[in-house]
């Protein structure tokens, strides 16, 4: 989760989580659909901005979402839901892992707290 804060108009500070948790409330139940869902799409959408930093020379990406987060992505809720993201690493093999570290360890989409890759 992350640590940053984001106003609330005429509600005090409240943490980034707890604000975007309650818009994704509040977007679900005026689409009718499942936060739960909503919630991965966000989730998506930041992993693939972070994943869009890393770029080669001639400045194309490095990292192409495919699979369905890429359609989802496209089409939105008319895309049969994911709980996955499958990425394509456009350089040389042994790269990938450094590429990956740079590419979230700049700052994040939200404020300025950073993103971390897991285990």
């Amino acid at each position: 989760m992350l640590g940053c804060r984001a106003s609330a108009r005429g509600r005090g500070r409240r943490t980034l989580p707890a604000v975007l948790h309650k818009w994704i409330a509040s977007y679900a139940q005026e689409t009718g659909q499942l936060p739960e869902r909503i919630t991965r799409q966000v989730s998506y959408m930041v992993a693939a901005q972070a994943l869009e930093r890393a770029r080669d020379e001639q400045g194309a990406p490095l990292f192409l979402i495919k699979g369905g987060v890429m359609i989802e992505l496209r089409l939105g809720m008319r895309a049969r839901a994911t709980k996955d993201l499958d990425a394509v690493f456009r350089a040389q093999f042994d790269a990938w892992l450094d590429q990956l570290d740079d590419a979230i360890s700049g700052r994040a989409v939200y404020g300025s707290e950073q993103l971390a890759k897991f285990g």
